[in-house]
């Protein structure tokens, strides 16, 4: 065989060797598959971008391949071809339109093709026949929503990206689904590549009183702490539940007191019971105002105008102490607006009944309604230096004075009923009543 080079080779009327097409067409094909590099899931394929994520049911892209050129150039004549949807005419020398190519042998255009450049968009080159058909190499040759497979565009997918709102790319089919939280709406949370409703902190439950479970990321009734719980309620740890209970007795309401982990009727010290009562054994209210020793004349647990006297039981000793406005001595409760004192005649045993808690005044204006402030004394042979105001009724007429003396302590017939409701010796001078009589 001549080593000499074929001439057909060079020149306007080279040929080319059918073995050197079909290396050229097959180095063309395999430099041309796949997708080009740096592609990522946030960049389609035909360099757009993916819309905003929202609605997943947004329907998947519909794939746009080119059209086809030949559906469009039906009425073309035998000696012209479709190139990207227009009949051209084929020329008889070289070059050629696409859809043709360049016979070096004859330098003349022959209809068809040594490889995919010379097809029309869309179109590739089918070496076997020379031929050019619709058809892609890669999936940027199939427009978006669009992938090739087999030489074939078909609707599908590479990445998310190239999928619609709301959908991912799974295999190469585009679905609805979501890959993180951000990209579901509503609130809702990506789980297994679905939205649905549900939490990942309690921080995203809607009401108040609610937690998010976090086996089953559902928000439901429940807490984290006691203060989360309602009145005598405890947050159990366990269940992160709210349950009937106490740590301590402040837990408890008004008057109750945390025994066992329950909260009851109850008291720690006087203070915690309700006047007229004091805390005895079992921590419980008693009513009185203290046990025998304890509480002998101390008026605190007594309402305003009582004094704390002592019950006998039994023998000689005191049971316990009750609060009575019948004083026997015993000092009365009193507030700055309504001082009390246990007034004494003087006159009378011990037990009188006279002796009972009165109001102190310094005028008329300091008692209720029907009373004024009256002179008492408690020593009738000095009244002026025994003396003490009291609210009591006013006289209505000279018998209700039959009980006071004058100013010298003298029992005088001249202390009559004015018209104030105020017994005088004279309009100067009161009388001071030595027994409480009628008045009180």
């Amino acid at each position: 065989m001549s080593n000499r080079r074929d001439p057909r080779l060079r020149g306007g009327n080279r040929r080319f060797s059918p073995f050197a097409w079909l290396f050229g067409a097959l180095f063309v094909v395999a430099a041309c598959k796949g997708g080009g590099p740096g592609e990522s899931s946030s960049t389609r394929r035909d360099g757009s971008s993916p819309p905003p994520s929202g609605d997943a049911s947004v329907a998947p892209p519909v794939p746009t391949p080119p059209p086809s050129p030949v559906a469009s150039c039906a009425g073309c004549r035998g000696d012209q071809v479709c190139v990207d949807g227009t009949c051209t005419d084929v020329p008889t020398s070289c070059p050629c339109p696409r859809e043709s190519y360049c016979d070096l042998a004859s330098s003349r255009c022959v209809v068809g093709c040594v490889e995919d450049t010379q097809c029309s968009r869309g179109r590739i080159c089918v070496a076997e026949t020379r031929s050019c058909q619709d058809g892609c190499r890669q999936d940027a040759d199939c427009g978006a929503g669009g992938i090739c497979e087999g030489t074939v565009c078909r609707g599908g997918c590479r990445a998310d990206g190239d999928c619609g709102s709301g959908q991912i790319c799974e295999g190469t089919t585009c679905r609805a689904g979501c890959r993180t939280d951000g990209t579901c709406t509503g609130g809702q949370i990506c789980v297994a590549s679905e939205c649905r409703d549900g939490c990942r902190a309690d921080g995203s439950c809607p009401g108040a009183g609610q937690i998010c479970d976090v086996s089953s990321m559902t928000c439901r009734g429940g807490c984290r702490t006691d203060v989360e719980c309602g009145s005598e309620q405890i947050c159990d740890v366990a269940s992160s539940t709210c349950a009937a209970g106490c740590r301590d007795d402040s837990g408890c309401g008004p008057g109750r007191i945390c025994e066992s982990g329950l909260c009851r009727d109850g008291c720690r010290e006087h203070g915690d019971c309700p006047l007229s009562s004091y805390c005895g054994e079992g921590s419980v209210c008693v009513e009185g105002c203290g046990p025998d020793g304890e509480y002998q004349g101390i008026t605190d647990r007594c309402p305003v105008g009582q004094a704390c006297v002592p019950n006998v039981c039994g023998g000689s000793g005191h049971c316990n102490w009750h609060c009575q406005e019948a004083c026997y001595g015993w000092d009365c409760a009193s507030s700055p607006e309504q001082p009390f004192e246990c007034f004494n005649d003087w006159g009378s045993s011990e037990s009188a009944s006279g002796r009972r808690c009165r109001e102190a005044c310094d005028s008329d204006a300091d008692c209720g309604a029907g009373q004024v402030c009256t002179w008492f004394t408690r020593n009738a042979s000095v009244p002026g230096e025994y003396r003490t105001r009291l609210c009591a009724r006013p006289c209505t007429a000279d018998g209700d004075c039959s009980g006071s003396v004058d100013s010298y302590g003298d029992f005088t017939a001249s202390c009559t009923c004015r018209a104030d409701g105020h017994c005088r010796w004279t309009e100067e001078y009161v009388c001071y009543h030595v027994s409480p009589g009628a008045l009180l």
